[in-house]
């Protein structure tokens, strides 16, 4: 029998659906949006058979980080203080973070992806974490059981397994 898979998650940073970062709020929130809707869509579509999961990478060296808008006036920047100074300070975590013979390999999510396309229907993890979790595995872990209750709460429990 065929299997129906389909797979959310962007190439870099969707663990911010979980773990929120400073000065990142809107990136994040966009990620976090994303992990409502799928999962509403793996309960909505698991009677039709259709296997739904989020992979889910950490930091990873994409366009988003070269592309991160600077403000166009320094002295803007130096009259707030210390805070001023620290999205400077986050970007330049990420950046050696993704640089070096240890930085994240974005094949990885790749390698994740077709794992899960080669699993069988309904043996899938709905969440799989790729690169550093920053904690997002945890919170995952600690979610899963709220969440079955509720949807066990609602009388909608036969959801959460595919037909």
């Amino acid at each position: 029998m065929t299997s129906t898979i389909l797979i959310t998650g962007t190439s870099s940073g969707f663990v911010l659906g979980r773990v929120t970062f400073p000065f990142v709020g809107i990136y994040g929130a966009s990620k976090m949006a994303i992990e409502a809707l799928t999962d509403s869509i793996r309960l909505e579509v698991s009677q039709l058979g259709v296997d739904v999961v989020e992979v889910q990478p950490g930091a990873y060296p994409t366009s988003l980080y070269a592309s991160i808008q600077r403000p166009a006036d320094g002295d803007i920047t130096k009259s707030y203080g210390e805070v001023g100074q620290i999205p400077d300070a986050i970007y330049k975590t990420f950046t050696s973070m993704l640089q070096g013979k240890d930085a994240p390999k974005p094949h990885d999510i790749a390698e994740a992806v077709a794992r899960l396309v080669g699993q069988a229907k309904g043996s899938r993890a709905a969440r799989t974490v790729v690169g550093t979790s920053f904690g997002a595995d945890k919170i995952n872990a600690d979610i899963a059981p709220v969440q079955k209750a509720v949807v066990d709460g609602l009388g909608l429990g036969h959801l959460e397994a595919l037909a």
